[in-house]
Parts: C-alpha cells; sequence; structure tokens
C-alpha cells in the first residue's frame, strides 16, 4: 500500500513542527471572542503565545494573523 504525496507531505510537516514562543503587546481594542487557537498568557498586556511552527518566521505570522482579527 502506497502513501499519496499530499499525506506523505502533510506527515513530513507535522514531523518538522516544533513549539515556538512569541511575544507581543496587545492592540488597545483586543478582545478575547471565540476560541484562543494557542496556549497564551497575559501579563501588563504583553501576551505570551505558544505556537507550533515550522519555524520562528511562520509562528510570528500565525500570532499577528490571530491578533489582526
Amino acid at each position: 500500500m502506497s502513501i499519496s504525496p499530499t499525506i506523505n507531505q502533510i506527515m513530513q510537516r507535522i514531523k518538522n513542527l516544533r513549539q515556538f514562543t512569541v511575544n507581543r503587546q496587545l492592540p488597545e481594542d483586543f478582545a478575547f471572542t471565540g476560541q484562543v487557537p494557542f496556549d497564551m498568557t497575559v501579563k501588563d498586556n504583553i501576551a505570551k503565545i505558544k505556537v507550533y511552527a515550522l519555524d520562528i518566521i511562520e509562528a510570528e505570522i500565525k500570532v499577528d494573523n490571530f491578533l489582526k482579527n
């Protein structure tokens, strides 16, 4: 039985994910609504957000996109 190339790519990505901590100052209008997709702590308006990604750049992009919405 062979694994399709797409499934193989997904499995390789999962194997290469690492956890990064991204620190961000929360925007003034930020409010928690709905689900938070990350492990996050907030103190003095600074969020420490743990996110799984391939590299720190991808992790920062994920966090910034979350904070924009």
